[in-house]
């Protein structure tokens, strides 16, 4: 396919597929939600994360000259990096918050003291959702646990509608790239095509093959 499709328009395919597979993931998130479909939304998501990785660094040193491309790498290296790290760190905060302002809210409308159902948020945040479970072995703090359930399902709902739509914006982007990037596959396949044909054609018809 890359021989074919410019790395433009692989970046494009992995982006939808990632917005795609993040939305699916978003929308079915829920307490009871089935194992397979998660798997197929991960699956699509996975998809489009090898589409769109994979030529993201052709796209990017499309116009860089040939002696700055060690530079031009190592800065690309690095801001995919820290662009990276960023993101990771945004979206936990805004998963974690959405978990622990989820669960307080569920259990004062149940009835539970303000104090005491902050501390069971800031307690189900802290254990990333591990005590979840020893909430539900004891009668007492059984709905804290259920209300835990609901609220990590919403945070990953809130997460994965963001994430959807910083893709797209990222989508919405590519047409504002070097026009280069559009053929770049097409032109690198194409001059390898040349590059054989030219090698083979320097050669005579028997050149290969050993005199006696």
């Amino acid at each position: 396919m890359a021989a074919t499709v410019s790395a433009l328009a692989q970046v494009r395919i992995g982006l939808v597929l990632e917005a795609a597979g993040l939305t699916m993931l978003a929308l079915i998130a829920s307490t009871d939600s089935s194992w397979w479909l998660i798997a197929i939304a991960l699956f699509v998501y996975g998809i489009g994360v090898g589409f769109a990785t994979a030529q993201v660094t052709n796209i990017v040193l499309v116009d860089v000259p040939e002696r700055s491309g060690g530079q031009a790498s190592g800065i690309q290296s690095a801001a995919r990096e820290l662009g990276s790290a960023l993101g990771i760190a945004l979206l936990t905060t805004l998963f974690f918050s959405t978990l622990a302002s989820g669960v307080t809210d569920r259990l004062t409308r149940d009835g539970l003291a303000t104090d005491e159902a902050e501390r069971i948020g800031g307690v189900v945040t802290d254990s990333a959702g591990s005590v979840i479970d020893t909430l539900a072995a004891q009668p007492r703090t059984a709905s804290a646990a259920e209300a835990a359930r609901e609220a990590m399902a919403v945070g990953v709902q809130v997460t994965g509608y963001v994430c959807a739509g910083l893709l797209l914006l990222a989508l919405a982007a590519t047409p504002f790239m070097s026009p280069k990037a559009r053929t770049s596959a097409r032109t690198g396949a194409g001059t390898a095509d040349a590059g054989r044909r030219t090698r083979g054609a320097a050669l005579p018809p028997d050149a290969s093959c050993p005199r006696g």
